[in-house]
């Protein structure tokens, strides 16, 4: 498998990487029909030129073009959300459909780990789910070169720069069908909890700490057990 610019048979091939897939690879059945491409977990979507040989030592030796893959699944790249603000988290990819959905998880794990350590924040979609795509009528599959997973809207949780980004295609295993590593993701917000007291008659002075805090950030003091 190699770009789809390539001519079969050149001597320096840009040979496709995709984790989890080999590449070249050989014929798995008696026949020497079908060639098992493994499970990619990662790598850039798109389209690609598969090349053959009857028996190479090289690249040069793969002179027939016979396929062109599709390899569907999201772009890798980082992503970032802030506690009070929608998180709206827009993907580029390839044929993802209306049934996949993002995952939240420590760095500590790895996408794809049946028990990983899922974040949690009141108010976040954690899986995330599509927000542009509909279900079909019928059984099936509505797919899309990129989509938007709604996030929700965090009110509440520990801000910090050590979470990661999975996506699963129709993850319907469990956490272990989150097989692709998106990127990095960072939830911005103040650390909460902070017990603080001023003085009638004296500065009042409020210490905030966080992760991504801004100028364009606002305290508002409530009264009472009143919510925020």
């Amino acid at each position: 498998v190699t770009a789809l610019t390539d001519r079969c048979g050149q001597a320096d091939l840009n040979v496709a990487y995709f984790p989890g897939t080999p590449n070249p690879t050989s014929p798995s059945d008696a026949q020497f029909k079908t060639y098992d491409l493994g499970l990619p977990t990662g790598g850039y979507p798109g389209d690609y030129k598969v090349c053959w040989a009857f028996n190479p030592t090289g690249e040069a030796d793969y002179h027939v073009p016979v396929a062109t893959l599709r390899m569907g699944g999201p772009v890798a790249r980082d992503y970032e959300c802030t506690l009070s603000e929608p998180c709206k988290i827009v993907v580029e990819g390839v044929r993802l459909a209306h049934t996949s959905q993002l995952l939240f998880i420590s760095q500590s794990s790895q996408c794809g780990d049946v028990s990983p350590t899922v974040v949690t924040w009141t108010g976040v979609n954690n899986p995330a789910p599509t927000d542009l795509m509909v279900p079909p009528a019928n059984p099936g599959y509505v797919y899309g070169d990129g989509d938007t997973y709604d996030g929700g809207l965090g009110v509440a949780g520990t801000p910090g720069r050590s979470y990661r980004v999975c996506w699963g295609f129709d993850p319907t295993g469990g956490y272990q069908d989150y097989k692709v590593t998106v990127g990095n993701f960072v939830m911005n917000g103040p650390i909460q909890d902070v017990v603080t007291a001023c003085t009638l008659g004296k500065a009042c002075v409020v210490q905030i700490t966080g992760i991504g805090l801004a100028g364009t950030n606002q305290l508002q003091i409530v009264t009472g057990t009143g919510d925020c």
